[in-house]
Formats: structure tokens, sequence, C-alpha cells
């Protein structure tokens, strides 16, 4: 019982954390300073999660369910590193589509391994989906 709440406490640190992470984020995207928030974003989430996202945004299956399940993501973890992503995703459409979608769909890529790991239909991650590809279909 001991070592599960143990567990149970460490999931809920990572995920508070990666929630402050994208937080600082979103903030400075509200003051126009994007690309510092990504910097600062992508630096965080490397340095205190172990988590690449340039590295994250090339794998695919199998590999990206590997390198998700070595850093102890639960599916919480993967909804908010999806919001992250789609954001990343909005910043990159004033430049370029083809980046901007490739963040679109490394974000569903997300909430379709959540879905499948967690085995809970969640409202919000339905939500979050048909969102990002609101934003596929307007690139």
């Amino acid at each position: 019982m001991l070592r599960r709440d143990l567990i149970k406490d460490q999931i809920e640190q990572l995920g508070k954390m990666l929630g402050i992470i994208i937080g600082e984020f979103l903030g400075l995207k509200l003051l126009d300073r994007t690309q510092e928030g990504i910097e600062i974003a992508n630096q965080q989430l490397q340095s205190q999660h172990d988590i690449d996202v340039n590295q994250l945004a090339e794998l695919s299956g199998k590999d990206l369910e590997h390198y998700l399940t070595e850093r102890n993501l639960h599916p919480d973890h993967l909804n908010i590193l999806s919001v992250y992503l789609k954001e990343l995703g909005i910043a990159e459409s004033e430049t370029s589509s083809e980046n901007a979608k490739k963040w679109f769909q490394k974000a569903l890529d997300l909430l379709e391994i959540a879905d499948e790991t967690s085995k809970e239909y969640s409202f919000e991650r339905m939500k979050t989906k048909e969102s990002i590809e609101q934003c596929i279909q307007q690139l």
C-alpha cells in the first residue's frame, strides 16, 4: 500500500510540474514572446523530465510508446503534453503549415496512446482531439 501511494504521489508530482511548464509557456505566448516560451519549455522538459520534444516529434508507433513508457508518463501527462504540442503547431502555422501539421499530428498521436493506455473514455481528450483536428483543417 505504501509503495502504491508513493507511485501515485510521483505521478501527481510529474503532472503538476508538466502543468507548470506548459502554463509558463502559455503565459509567455500571451505576452507575444512565443519563441522564448518554446525555448524555455523545451529546456525545462528536457532537464526536469528527460523529454526531448524534437526527438518525440520524430518517433512513431511502438518507438513513441516506448519513449513515453520509459519516462513513466501517465495518460494525464500525455494530455498535458498534447496541449503543448498543439500550441507549438499553432505557433508554427504562422510560418510553416507543414511543421504545424507535424506538431498537430504528434499531439493526436499522444492522445491516441493516452486512450489506449488509460482504457477510459475522456471527454477532455475528445474535446482536445476535436480542437486539434479543427486546427489541421484550417491550415
